[in-house]
């Protein structure tokens, strides 16, 4: 028995290692999904302005205006800049009028001069000459009508964007990040340490293989702190860039450890019990041997030996009280042996049907009675009305009720005993749940971000015929809410998101989809608008809700609104059409004086076949 118990807590412990590691590596690679997603974002804004100041290009190089506008709607750029074919700045939105300043005297931009390719560049980090501070450069190459170079657009993104982010979504201590380019340099991490910045991967780390192969997991050693660490690899999609997630396996082991240790003072402590006992069960039979005729002498033994017995009972009991996890054994014919108070807590069990060592089919029993089982998987719940006991290891996780989620855990001794143990994971599926939660909805206002917004334009798209179906697209800018921001503090400024968010989605119709794209603008897909008249209808709608003041701090605030209209298949039957009408809209909305619409004047037509 002593074996199987020893042997057993060595499976458990065994088990609870493997699953430390395992679930290190899956939470490390789940958070570098998220954040290459994010970061993927970031950048892909930041492009898509390039490509529409490079549009723009084809009749005359943009004005300090309409760059310092873009450089406006998007925080994350210091400034954007417009480079001749001989490096000299032709327009930024940093200064005005444009000081002479070349930069073909930097390798990292010579390389889009002497590479004819259509693909994004980014920079190493540097300080920039404007604000002092760390920052990447975003290039386009500008090509000539006959293909030859005709100079660069660029966007000049503040690390501390990245920074912030990671900051912000409080990460455990022991996680890094680090955000490099795809040949190996060295972007940013956190935490942040300045000597690394612009340092490149050896070339005979196992990096560069991982990210040849889209991605992956792997050990490195870490020189700072001389121990291993789990890295976890993740190409940014589309572009030059990748996302390192890694974390010491030091720092995963240390729950590990305490279970171990805990564990392991149980197993020595009930196998002190068993050897005091055997050694005393020895001193009597000779006790006996020796001298039947003194009885005095042999009761007073006995009741040493139940004194002894007692004491190490309690100190195993002790042992058992004060485990983090609840821990259950069922013997062979079914009945429960141990049972702690912390599984009778967290199972909410009557504690004197407990202490009379039920049969395991009761416990299950009342607890069905008590519809215990009620929020948790079908199929699930058939296993374990079964007799939630299986010949081989298993571990499996429901949801109590009350809300509570429990990870469950059997292990098999070899007499045909149980151990099963419960762990209380609640905040960690609600850490993986906010995980989640901001991959699709902006944090600020809870609207829909732009990626999830981008999902429903496709869903939109794919389930509306192009002839019969139709729906508007709306895309939105608030105006003057710069000046909101600069004269009362971002506090107002986020309040004033918030309560705008609040109006849009009041005033649309259940169905509709409303996200925030970033900064003031945000953009409403409305269902079954059928005509330019019934557009219309909602655009004035919308206007006269959201240019009404707004209380926000003991504070009368006002805004205007532009809005840009384009319909589902009028003015584009694909996404990316659709949006890029309904932004030419808009910029036409602001042209006219703001504070109104504008439909999209484009008509394309419905795709072959």
């Amino acid at each position: 028995m002593l074996l199987c118990m020893l042997g057993a807590v060595g499976l458990v412990i065994r088990e609870l290692y493997r699953d430390a590691m395992n679930d290190a590596a899956r939470n490390t690679a789940n958070l570098g999904i998220v954040l290459a997603e994010h970061t993927a974002r970031s950048i892909q804004s930041i492009d898509l302005v390039l490509q529409q100041i490079r549009q723009r290009l084809d009749a005359s190089f943009p004005s300090h205006n309409l760059l310092a506008s873009y450089a406006a709607q998007t925080p994350q750029v210091e400034a954007f800049m417009v480079l001749g074919p001989n490096g000299q700045v032709v327009s930024t939105s940093h200064q005005h009028p444009t000081s002479q300043i070349h930069r073909f005297d930097r390798d990292d931009l010579s390389h889009l001069r002497d590479n004819p390719e259509d693909e994004l560049f980014m920079s190493r980090p540097t300080i920039t000459r404007g604000s002092g501070k760390r920052a990447i450069f975003i290039a386009r190459r500008i090509n000539a009508q006959d293909g030859s170079f005709n100079g660069v657009v660029m966007a000049s993104m503040h690390l501390e964007y990245f920074d912030a982010f990671y900051r912000d979504i409080s990460l455990p201590g022991a996680f890094s990040i680090t955000l490099l380019r795809r040949d190996g340099v060295l972007l940013t991490q956190y935490p942040l340490i300045q000597s690394l910045l612009g340092s490149e991967m050896p070339q005979s780390s196992p990096w560069y293989h991982q990210v040849a192969a889209g991605g992956g997991t792997y050990t490195s050693k870490d020189t700072l702190n001389d121990s291993e660490q789990f890295v976890s690899v993740h190409p940014v999609r589309k572009y030059p860039a990748v996302i390192d997630v890694s974390i010491s396996t030091e720092a995963v082991l240390i729950t590990w450890r305490c279970q171990a240790i805990m564990l392991s003072l149980g197993a020595a402590a009930a196998s002190l019990c068993a050897i005091l006992l055997g050694v005393a069960l020895m001193l009597q039979l000779r006790a006996i041997e020796q001298a039947h005729t003194d009885e005095t002498e042999r009761a007073h033994e006995l009741e040493t030996l139940k004194l002894k017995l007692e004491e190490e009972s309690h100190v195993l009991q002790i042992t058992l009280e004060h485990m983090d996890q609840g821990l259950m054994m069922i013997s062979a014919d079914g009945h429960v042996l141990v049972c702690n108070h912390r599984v009778i807590a967290m199972l909410d069990l009557p504690p004197e049907m407990m202490a009379s060592r039920p049969l395991f089919q009761d416990v299950l029993n009342h607890q069905r009675g008590k519809d215990e089982f009620a929020v948790t998987d079908s199929r699930l719940r058939g296993r374990i009305q079964a007799g939630g006991l299986l010949s081989m290891p298993q571990t499996y996780e429901r949801e109590r009720p009350c809300g509570m989620v429990i990870e469950v855990r059997s292990v098999p001794l070899v007499d045909g005993s149980i151990v099963r143990t419960y762990t209380d994971i609640t905040e960690r599926k609600r850490s993986e749940e906010r995980v989640r939660d901001l991959a699709h909805y902006d944090g600020l206002t809870r609207l829909l971000n732009r990626v999830r917004f981008n999902d429903r334009l496709n869903e939109a798209v794919a389930t509306h015929a192009p002839i019969d179906g139709k729906f508007a697209l709306l895309y939105l800018d608030l105006d003057h809410f710069k000046n909101v921001n600069d004269t009362h503090g971002h506090p107002v400024g986020d309040h004033l998101l918030q309560a705008v968010a609040s109006r849009l989605i009041a005033t649309v119709r259940d169905g509709d989809a409303v996200a925030r794209m970033g900064g003031d603008e945000f953009c409403i897909i409305a269902q079954d608008i059928e005509t330019a008249e019934a557009a219309t209808i909602l655009a004035n709608r919308l206007l006269r809700v959201v240019v009404e003041p707004y209380d926000i701090d003991a504070l009368r605030v006002r805004i205007g609104l532009s809005i840009g209209i384009a319909l589902f298949p009028d003015h584009g039957f694909k996404p990316d059409i659709l949006m890029r009408n309904a932004d030419m809209a808009l910029y036409r909305s602001k042209q006219a004086g703001r504070n109104t619409w504008n439909i999209s004047k484009t008509t394309n037509p419905l795709p072959a076949g």
